[in-house]
């Protein structure tokens, strides 16, 4: 199966030493930018371009291409393209634009970028390099770590030391370039360099993620809900739990573990340190430990602790996973006591978890080779497959129902990864003829890209019993099923916390049968729906593309 991994280089800003205004806000007026071309090359060589500048912002780039460049410079969004987005966790990211470059050319690769942006005020937050991706449709990050800009006297200066592009950035004609603030970057578009694992050296060693299975492991599942928070986590003794973005509610849950003396490990990336730093400290300072798994060849300048470590890992850890004396649960959003939290007792399932929170193999870990997987691709392959092989030969009526919901959502027909396939099953359930009724819920729909929007609205357009809701409250479970009658119990689901985008991360995902869980997905689907609002419906007139075939 194409699963694509491609590397991330290490990515390392420098802040030159700069004299600065006093003042705050970057807010920049929507003015055009002056334009510049480098000198024409036959092979990739750095080429140093002439400055360009809007907005009082000017930018002094450094490319490395294998033809001419034409470089401008603009405040404004250039045309046709999305508008950056500063994307997931929602709740946590904020931030603006300050600067697009637009470079032109003929079928030109530009491999690295680096150089230096003179900014027209003090920056309040953290400065990023974004580039467009047309293979998936969004602003990717460019830059995983933030430029900290320090102000001497009266000039701010970002600069960038040479940044590898992986992919690499076609101009051909345009290629687009995005100087931004936020409190962390964009996501990357690929995962970061595949390494052995390693823990950086430090006082604390973390052995609660090696905790023995516990005996009684009979294969079942079961939705635990709220229990897990007030009951299982408190009154545990040994727990090592992952997340992607801690929520509150698990916060006061682990934290009230700690106190009482249990072996707490929580592992989160460190890309998402920004969001998570406040939760972790007050984890730590209530006797919890944290693993910080970091994708670069740097975890920062960080340094390891009493309790806290660093271990790297050849991606990003998205997957909600928790090992509690010897069980296995599972969460597809942030652990939020709305969550449905499923308790597996499969010990594959165990096992595979297990080695994704202490090794961080490549590829992830498998589990039960009939449902579960923590690899985001294969997890998507078994949710297109689910579509393929389940809902869609069993919706054979209008007074049937299939349900979709996920947070990020980004099909790319072009692409060949299985984020085009869950789409590309949705788009045929609302091409059957017998036009079965369709509940589809995404996050911040106006937050996605053009290709995405009108996706989701083609949906609709095939189906007069297709309805596609949206909301922007945080986040969402991942969730595939069926139900024989509107509004009735689902026969079966397609679970995880596999996003439908294109970058590989370790996650999970699974078939589910067991009628418990299934009560809990209707449960939890329902009252999201219900409490969302419709999405824009397309321009009158418009055609829907016809439904790509399925990735052999």
């Amino acid at each position: 199966m194409p699963l694509h991994r491609l590397a991330m280089i290490g990515i390392i800003v420098v802040l030159l030493t700069t004299v600065a205004c006093g003042g705050g806000g970057s807010a920049v007026p929507n003015s055009p930018g002056t334009g510049a071309t480098s000198a024409p090359t036959q092979v990739p060589v750095a080429q140093s371009l002439p400055p360009v500048s809007a907005g009082g912002i000017t930018a002094n780039l450094t490319v490395t291409a294998n033809g001419t460049l034409a470089a401008q410079a603009t405040t404004t969004n250039p045309s046709g393209i999305t508008a950056l987005a500063l994307r997931r966790p929602q709740a946590a990211v904020t931030g603006s634009p300050l600067l697009y470059i637009t470079f032109t050319s003929s079928n030109t690769t530009i491999t690295q970028i680096g150089g230096s942006f003179t900014l027209a005020s003090v920056p309040t937050q953290p400065v990023f390099l974004a580039f467009w991706n047309p293979a998936n449709g969004e602003w990717d990050s460019a830059s995983t770590v933030a430029a900290t800009v320090a102000t001497v006297a009266s000039v701010t200066t970002a600069t960038f030391a040479t940044i590898t592009l992986n992919p690499q950035v076609a101009a051909n004609p345009n290629a687009y370039f995005a100087l931004y603030t936020s409190s962390g970057a964009l996501p990357t578009p690929t995962p970061s360099p595949t390494a052995t694992p390693t823990t950086v050296a430090g006082n604390f060693v973390d052995t609660a993620c090696a905790q023995a299975i516990a005996s009684g492991q009979d294969g079942s599942v079961a939705n635990v809900a709220s229990t897990f928070f007030t009951t299982i986590i408190p009154a545990a003794h040994t727990i090592c739990l992952s997340a992607w973005d801690l929520s509150n509610d698990i916060d006061t849950a682990l934290e009230a573990a700690a106190r009482n003396g249990a072996s707490v490990t929580v592992i989160t990336p460190f890309s998402e340190n920004s969001s998570n730093a406040t939760d972790l400290a007050a984890i730590m300072a209530a006797g919890g430990n944290v693993k910080t798994e970091y994708t670069g060849s740097s975890h920062g300048s960080a340094t390891p602790g009493p309790h806290i470590a660093f271990q790297q890992s050849p991606m990003d850890i998205h997957a909600k996973f928790a090992l509690v004396d010897g069980i296995a649960y599972t969460d597809g959003h942030n652990w939020f006591t709305t969550d449905v939290v499923m308790r597996d007792k499969n010990a594959a399932d165990f096992a595979a978890i297990q080695a994704d929170l202490t090794t961080f193999p490549t590829p992830p870990a498998s589990g039960n080779t009939t449902s579960f997987t923590t690899d985001k691709q294969v997890s998507l392959m078994n949710e297109s497959l689910y579509l393929q092989q389940t809902a869609i030969p069993g919706l054979t009526s209008s007074a049937n129902e299939y349900d979709f919901i996920t947070e990020s959502f980004n099909p790319n027909p072009s692409g060949n990864e299985y984020n085009d396939d869950v789409y590309d099953g949705m788009c045929h359930v609302s091409a059957l003829a017998a036009q079965p009724t369709m509940h589809v819920m995404v996050e911040e729909f106006s937050g996605y890209s053009s290709a995405a929007q009108t996706a989701l609205q083609s949906l609709i357009l095939r189906d007069p019993n297709a309805f596609v809701h949206t909301e922007s409250a945080g986040g969402l479970e991942k969730i595939s099923m069926i139900r024989s009658t509107v509004g009735g119990m689902p026969s079966s689901a397609w679970f995880g916390s596999s996003n439908a985008t294109t970058t590989d991360l370790f996650d999970w995902g699974m078939n589910i049968s067991d009628t418990g869980m299934l009560s809990a997905l209707q449960g939890y689907f329902d009252a999201e729906f219900s409490s969302t609002s419709s999405i824009p419906t397309a321009a009158p007139g418009t055609t829907p593309a016809p439904c790509a075939s399925f990735h052999p």
